[in-house]
């Protein structure tokens, strides 16, 4: 999911920074006990008629993925996260600032 979310925004001469990048990434398998953990968020979301990032599925999914592995989720997007038990990092925007949690 995430990787094609990357490449999806990657112009054709950043392709090979694309590459470069996900070479030196290990990735997550995800599991029965993460894809229900996100279903059921999305429920919870869905019954307090709340609009929440987790009602969407691959969010819901990518945070539950993270939590089980105890993993920092590494994001630009922070506000689609909001998610307890997740360990963000958000990645800086124009230049930088302070990682926010």
């Amino acid at each position: 999911m995430v990787t094609a979310e990357v490449y999806v925004g990657l112009r054709p001469l950043d392709r090979e920074r694309g590459d470069d990048l996900f070479g030196g990434l290990r990735f997550l398998p995800s599991s029965p006990a993460a894809a229900k953990r996100a279903g059921l968020w999305r429920y919870e979301e869905a019954r307090r008629g709340r609009q929440a990032a987790t009602s969407d599925s691959s969010i819901a999914a990518i945070a539950a993925i993270a939590i089980e592995h105890a993993a920092i989720l590494v994001t630009g997007n922070v506000a689609h996260f909001q998610v307890p038990g997740l360990t963000l990092h958000e990645l800086p925007r124009d230049g930088g600032g302070p990682a926010r949690r």
